[in-house]
């Protein structure tokens, strides 16, 4: 996970699986791993302070891996 404009990774932004107690915080590469995730379709929610959150949808197949980046911005300061 990084910032969008300025490309630094984000240490300790919060990862959740919504709908369920399943969070991850970034570690100082911007890498998180949320284990036990259920199958189907999920919404994962990403935090930072001072920056948008960041949402999407992914399907989640059983004993398998899933990968997925996020970039966060913050519209506010930097502009739509």
């Amino acid at each position: 996970m990084r910032h969008e404009v300025t490309g630094r990774f984000l240490i300790n932004a919060r990862v959740s699986v919504l709908g369920t107690d399943l969070t991850a915080f970034t570690d100082e590469f911007g890498i998180y791993r949320i284990s036990r995730v259920p199958a189907g379709r999920q919404s994962i929610e990403v935090f930072y302070s001072g920056l948008d959150p960041g949402r999407t949808t992914v399907e989640v197949v059983a004993r398998r891996e899933l990968e997925r980046d996020f970039a966060l911005t913050s519209r506010t300061r930097y502009g739509a």
